[in-house]
């Protein structure tokens, strides 16, 4: 069907699968962009079916199952995408301090914001005066922090504005606390970061396009890089199996509705959940909340990928169910005293603020206009800002004056 396909179509990308295919959905991410994820066409060969029946099944769910992930995270950035750009640069302007990528051998607690959360609050504190690295979603800043947690390190990858109040979490618990250390944050390149958070210490991470990473290379930033998963929980687990050769536990990832809570309380977007008003009740807003399917999403992503990851993961408390094949974590003293992070880490201190600013659309533009990469990153900022890339729309888009 190939030759034949290939005539018809020259213009049109085609990808084979077989059910001989390990990983599918890493072979769909790395050759079909999410921006195409609604053009895409399925043509299945029957005769296949009769031959490997269940295995067929399931080769033909997996690549729908993509596609549905894939057009969520188009639309995502359709909306997001100008703005996930501008981060781009911003942050390169506002941070002072940047982490030295290093690996560190001690177990790493990886916090959801899941309700489930506030019950493994005692064995996160058990863990950690044993020396274990907490590494907790933004989301589940104020939870941790309301019950005498303070992470050692917060991820976040939200590039909406929404996701400050999280961070102002870790703001307000640096200022009221005497001889309280600056929390790290590990923030992707997209994400958005309150200016007041400038002086904490953060470890940068790349989506894994090219652009970014020339950027970042030419630079001569230290920075960690991994795909976007859609959901921080996702790369924060990527990070933390970068971070250590040792243990890692997961914790408050319930990727579902507890009844109608979605979240850990306290939480810092109760404010708003609880801006309720007669036509449109507490309640009623969360049960409405409540049906977003979103969550089964990630829940059915995790599903397929726990079989990649490395065989030192374990689960605290009660996640979702698609953990449940996950030894539980038992007190062995799994966790024991370590240096503190803090003390091992080295700290890379950038130049005067807008010093980076100018060079890096410089850096950019040099980049789509020479090289072999230049197709390819202009292939990524056409699809991340939906228009036809130039200098003047680099300008502009980057909010660089």
């Amino acid at each position: 069907m190939i030759s034949p396909l290939q005539k018809r179509f020259p213009r049109v990308k085609i990808v084979c699968l077989h059910v001989e295919d390990v990983d599918v959905q890493a072979i769909l991410e790395r050759e079909i962009p999410d921006v195409y994820a609604s053009s895409i066409e399925i043509i299945e060969w029957k005769p296949s079916q009769q031959v490997f029946g269940e295995r067929y099944l399931r080769l033909l769910a997996e690549t729908a199952a993509f596609i549905k992930r894939a057009d969520a995270n188009k639309r995502t950035t359709d909306y997001f995408g100008e703005r996930w750009f501008s981060n781009f640069f911003k942050k390169i302007d506002t941070i002072k301090k940047l982490i030295v990528f290093e690996q560190f051998d001690k177990p790493i607690i990886v916090v959801g914001a899941g309700p489930g959360l506030e019950a493994s609050m005692q064995t996160i504190k058990t863990l950690q005066k044993r020396g274990a690295f907490i590494l907790a979603v933004s989301a589940a800043c104020a939870a941790l922090l309301k019950n005498g947690v303070s992470p050692d390190m917060v991820a976040t990858s939200d590039g909406g504005n929404w996701a400050l109040f999280h961070l102002f979490e870790l703001i307000r618990f640096c200022r009221q606390t005497p001889n309280a250390a600056e929390i790290p944050i590990a923030t992707t390149m997209n994400a958005i970061l309150p200016t007041e958070i400038a002086n904490s210490p953060a470890l940068l991470i790349s989506d894994g396009s090219l652009w970014q990473n020339t950027i970042l290379r030419s630079l001569g930033l230290p920075f960690f890089s991994t795909p976007q998963r859609g959901t921080v929980t996702a790369q924060a687990l990527d990070l933390a199996f970068a971070l250590t050769p040792s243990n890692v536990f997961i914790t408050g990832m319930d990727l579902a509705n507890r009844d109608i809570l979605a979240h850990a309380h306290p939480y810092a977007l109760d404010f708003h959940a609880h801006a309720a008003t007669r036509l449109t009740p507490l309640y009623s807003s969360a049960f409405v909340r409540a049906a977003d399917n979103s969550f089964a999403v990630y829940a059915d992503w995790f599903k397929r990928q726990l079989n990649f990851y490395p065989k030192r993961l374990f689960t605290i408390g009660e996640n979702h169910p698609v953990f449940s094949s996950l030894p539980a974590w038992t007190d062995t003293k799994d966790a024991t005293a370590d240096k503190q992070f803090r003390q091992e880490t080295r700290i890379f201190n950038l130049a005067a603020k807008g010093v980076y600013g100018k060079k890096v659309v410089e850096i950019l533009l040099d980049a789509l206009k020479n090289g072999a990469s230049r197709q390819k990153i202009t292939r990524e900022i056409e699809e991340l800002l939906s228009c036809v890339v130039d200098e003047e729309t680099i300008m502009k888009k980057a909010r660089v004056k």
